[in-house]
């Protein structure tokens, strides 16, 4: 946990910052409206593709539903997790 200290400083360091960027945005924050959501979202998100990544049991979700949504691909816990 401490490392983590020194790890964010040499990051920060790295993209030429001399403050915490966490700061930053926690100062930002509340100055976020739902405009501005919409806006990233529309450059960012809109349109384009995106995948769902669904781990849980088999036996507890139903695959039909599932493939109204999109194209089903189940994964083994192998690949998944490479072990």
């Amino acid at each position: 946990m401490q490392d983590d200290i020194v790890f964010r400083y040499l990051a920060a360091k790295q993209l030429g910052l001399n403050d915490d960027i966490r700061k930053q945005t926690y100062n930002g924050v509340d100055k976020i409206t739902m405009a501005d959501l919409k806006n990233f979202h529309a450059a960012n998100f809109a349109g384009k593709p995106y995948t769902y990544a669904l781990v849980a049991s088999e036996k507890k979700m139903n695959m039909d539903d599932l493939k109204r949504i999109g194209e089903v691909k189940k994964i083994s816990l192998e690949e998944l997790f490479g072990y």
